[in-house]
């Protein structure tokens, strides 16, 4: 018995038949990250993590001592002049807060630190060669997941954010022509006249494709996509 295979459409039929939004063609371009000859750009891929980052003791005995003044400090609850005694200690909390502050940054970088290092360890385990790893500009993973634990009520979640296609500008289009990728003729189709100058019409290039398809190829020329990061949040667990 033979089983036949379904030949499945070409981009070209897709986007000749209306199956794409200005917006998510080009996003699959972006994405595919075409180049000159449609040759996918190689993932960027590092080769050893920065070094931890650690709270110091003096940070950790300043936010201790600061949960204690902050719990016993009263405040005026109305506009008077400060007494001497008042204005010795209100200053010394303030410089407490101030500095608490960079503490807790610093707290929440070396928390932040140590969940991403989770994650990349168990973003390195479902990785292979078909599907590397790629990394951020921090060397880590970029690959969403999540931090539990039994009886959490919150989560730590890494996000990822970016991603998709600049948006396609005037001066992309005068590189394709200017690069013979478009004629001037094709050019003007794909843009409306403004005082002064033309702009972008992405409905007209639309109409456009729906006849030449193959423009699609010059359009990949051009379409980049924002860089992609990671966002640690928390949320409520489920």
């Amino acid at each position: 018995m033979t089983t036949q295979l379904t030949p499945q459409p070409s981009l070209e039929k897709l986007v000749a038949d209306g199956a794409f939004s200005f917006d998510a063609l080009m996003d699959y371009l972006a994405e595919a990250g075409a180049g000159p000859g449609g040759v996918p750009q190689a993932p960027m891929v590092a080769s050893t993590p920065p070094p931890p980052i650690t709270v110091s003791d003096d940070q950790r005995v300043l936010l201790r001592r600061l949960a204690v003044q902050l719990a016993e400090l009263s405040l005026p609850d109305k506009a008077r002049r400060l007494s001497e005694q008042e204005r010795r200690e209100f200053i010394a909390i303030f410089a407490d807060v101030k500095s608490g502050k960079e503490a807790l940054v610093s707290a929440e970088t070396a928390l932040r630190e140590t969940f991403a290092n989770h994650l990349d360890v168990e973003a390195r385990k479902s990785a292979s060669p078909e599907s590397p790893v790629v990394y951020d500009r921090h060397w880590h993973v970029l690959a969403e997941g999540e931090v539990t634990a039994p009886g959490a009520g919150y989560k730590v979640t890494r996000e990822l954010r970016g991603g998709k296609a600049v948006r396609l500008t005037l001066a992309d289009l005068q590189c394709l022509e200017e690069d013979g990728k478009i004629d001037h003729k094709t050019f003007l189709r794909m843009t409306e006249a403004v005082p002064a100058t033309r702009r972008v019409d992405e409905a007209k290039i639309m109409d456009l494709l729906a006849k030449r398809p193959e423009l699609v190829a010059a359009l990949a020329e051009v379409a980049t996509a924002t860089d992609r990061t990671a966002a640690y949040c928390l949320r409520k667990a489920k």
